[in-house]
């Protein structure tokens, strides 16, 4: 017991002196054949519940992301485990100054600028749109996490903005009949959107998810007519 004890508080001095040093983090992606004097579209993509910008790469890839935009990969601050951080519910702010320092770094065209998250990271992509603090053309969702408290969720906002919004969740997925929610309320309030709900899948991404994310790209980008 001596031992697992020293173990812990050990454990516990480690991820204290981890979060002192902590800062959010993005790792960032050029397209093939990038020049500094051509603008390009962004994409941002956001972890769920915990994550990391390594482990983002290594799945929100996909043939249009590596040819036509500029990634970026998104990190917290707040430390969860090895290699694993979160962003905070209170960190808005964060997540704007990455945004801010990226487009004062690269060429972007900030008329393009496309969020993709995961899970838990849905509620953060949906309040930087509503709040303004990222001019969000579109958004692309796998597997959402719905939130509890859906307060903050201003529909007319996301109306009037156009804001495109492409959903993709698994038919296994608990939380599919919130999904299935969420967008039955944005095609009440005029907001385009698309659910794609694949067989045989739960929580996770779909087995060609680098195609849906071009597909989602295709469905933001590509004028609607109006109902």
């Amino acid at each position: 017991m001596d031992n697992y004890e020293t173990f812990i508080k050990k454990n516990e001095e480690l991820k204290l002196q981890a979060q002192s040093e902590s800062v959010p983090e993005y790792m960032i992606e050029l397209p093939k054949d990038y020049s500094k004097d051509k603008f390009y579209p962004l994409f941002l993509s956001f972890a769920g519940g915990l994550g990391s910008h390594i482990a983002l790469s290594e799945n929100w890839h996909s043939s249009k992301l590596e040819n036509e935009f500029i990634v970026a990969h998104l990190q917290g601050s707040i430390c969860q485990g090895s290699f694993l951080k979160s962003y905070g519910q209170d960190n808005l702010s964060q997540l704007a100054d990455m945004y801010n320092q990226i487009v004062k770094d690269y060429p972007v065209d900030t008329s393009q600028i496309i969020l993709g998250a995961q899970s838990a990271g849905t509620y953060f992509t949906l309040k930087l749109a509503i709040d303004g603090l990222i001019p969000v053309k579109g958004i692309s969702l796998a597997f959402p996490h719905i939130p509890r408290n859906l307060d903050f969720l201003n529909y007319q906002v996301l109306a009037d903005k156009d804001v495109r919004i492409s959903i993709m969740g698994g038919e296994l997925d608990p939380r599919i009949v919130r999904t299935k929610e969420l967008s039955v309320n944005f095609d009440k309030n005029g907001i385009k959107n698309r659910l794609i709900i694949f067989s045989e899948k739960g929580h996770e991404y779909a087995d060609d998810f680098s195609h849906q994310i071009d597909l989602s790209i295709d469905f933001i980008n590509t004028p609607l007519p109006n109902k």
